[in-house]
This record gives C-alpha cells, sequence and structure tokens, in this order.
C-alpha cells in the first residue's frame, strides 16, 4: 500500500494500514509547509479577522497552521469547517462554536447551512493554503459578503523521493494507492519519472470525493477508484479492508 501523506502526517494510515494486514510503503507527495514570511502571514490574518462575522476553515492543515499565526481562541469569530475532521481539529485548540456540514466534506455541503445562505453584508475569512477551488469564495460573494482568503501554509513536492521504494512498490502483485485529495493525486505524476507512471495507473486507487473519479480517468487508471467517506486515516483505511476483502474472497 503506498502511503502518500506528508511525512509528518503519516504515522497514523501507515499504522492502521498495518493493522488492516497490508505492507505500508511511505512515499510522501508532497509537503505541508508554514508561510515563508510567517510574521507578515499573522499580520494579514489578524488585520482580516477585524470585524469579521464568520471564519472558515478548509482543511485542518487550514486550522492548524492559521491557529499557530493567531493562535489566541478570543482573536477568532463564529467558524466554519469544511468537513467533522477541521471541526474536530478546531476543538482541540479551544474553539467550539462552530458550523459543520452533518454530512459530506465539500464546500458545497458548507454552503448549504443556513448560516451560510444568509451572509450579505458580513465579512468571512477563509483560511487556507495554496489557491484551490473558488467555489466558497465566489458563492459568499455572489451572496453579498465581503470574502478575505488568506494563506496560513504552503505546499511544495518532497525534496528527493525514494524512488527506489517505488519501484519496489511497483513489483507487487496487488497494489493499492492511498491518497488524500485530489491534489496529492495530481502531484505524485508530477514527482514520478514518466517510466512508472504504468505502475501508478494500474493500480488499485483510493481517495476521497466524487471529483476523484474523472480525475482518476482523466490521469489513465485501468479501474475506477473507489471512493472514502473522507480525508481521515480511518475513512481510508476501511475502505482498504473492504476492497482487501473482496479481493480475497474473489481469490
Amino acid at each position: 500500500m503506498l502511503v502518500t501523506r506528508p511525512a509528518a502526517q503519516a504515522g497514523r494510515l501507515i499504522a492502521l494500514v498495518k493493522a488492516a494486514g497490508g505492507e505500508p510503503y511511505p512515499f510522501p507527495a508532497l509537503e505541508i509547509l508554514p508561510p515563508e514570511q510567517p510574521e507578515q502571514a499573522a499580520g494579514e490574518l489578524r488585520d482580516a479577522l477585524e470585524q469579521a462575522d464568520l471564519a472558515i476553515f478548509i482543511s485542518t492543515n487550514a486550522v492548524h497552521h492559521g491557529l499557530a499565526l493567531v493562535p489566541e481562541p478570543a482573536a477568532w469569530p463564529r467558524c466554519a469547517a469544511v468537513g467533522k475532521q477541521t471541526a474536530k481539529a478546531l476543538a482541540t485548540h479551544g474553539i467550539t462554536d462552530i458550523l459543520v456540514p452533518e454530512s459530506g466534506f465539500t464546500s458545497e455541503a458548507l454552503l448549504a447551512l443556513p448560516e451560510l445562505r444568509s451572509v450579505a453584508g458580513q465579512r468571512v475569512v477563509i483560511v487556507r493554503g495554496p489557491p484551490g477551488r473558488a467555489l466558497l469564495a465566489e458563492t459568499l460573494q455572489d451572496r453579498g459578503a465581503e470574502v478575505i482568503q488568506v494563506q496560513a501554509y504552503r505546499r511544495q513536492p518532497p525534496p528527493a523521493p525514494d524512488l527506489a521504494l517505488l519501484e519496489r512498490w511497483c513489483q507487487g502483485p496487488e497494489r493499492y494507492l492511498l491518497v488524500s485529495s485530489n491534489e496529492t493525486l495530481e502531484n505524485l505524476f508530477l514527482i514520478v519519472p514518466d517510466r512508472l507512471h504504468a505502475c501508478l495507473r494500474s493500480a488499485r486507487l483510493i481517495g476521497p470525493g466524487p471529483r476523484m473519479r474523472p480525475l482518476a480517468e482523466r490521469l489513465g487508471f485501468t479501474r475506477p477508484p473507489r471512493i472514502a467517506d473522507n480525508a481521515t486515516d480511518e475513512a481510508l483505511t476501511r475502505t482498504l479492508r473492504t476492497w482487501l476483502a473482496e479481493h480475497e474472497a474473489a481469490s
């Protein structure tokens, strides 16, 4: 099982893969880092939070790095989280007044909340990493909110991918590939040489979110991916266990 989480965040998933009877191959597809100029980023975030009505966190990384920049819970207005794992991360920092979808972990699920349908005249701060989907900010602006986006962390490819480890994984007869986002999957194909792309495409892909299906098709995967309930280690491992059991039953 190829585990593509950043090295500092991969420990639990590696342990769960082992518990499921798999052999993990740690192969980080990206690194999560603080802003290059943290003092400047902290100042921008504090300025944005002045008179803010709502702060939205798009991921657990946004929580950890955003709260590292502005650690005082009292500095934050009411907060919203894209999913329950992000809300849980906020709670560990002492923030408990959190809007979170009952189900789903997407911008669409968050935007469906009644509190985010009536935001005209409000200042909304979105805490995120590098620019991704524009849906959340654009929809809130269309609903009349003043939206300020603050980049709390950055991403970059790992400095030296362990291609020898990847080649050993490629030699296995049944290969599973675990990714936590579309960006992770896309970055994997960028850091891996072309000669190993066929190995990736023939793997059993597990990841979260319906948008992974068309991406996997575009990248040339030979079978449809299995979609986990969310991007948590537990959800990815549940999907892995189900696929392993199906494979064993068919053998």
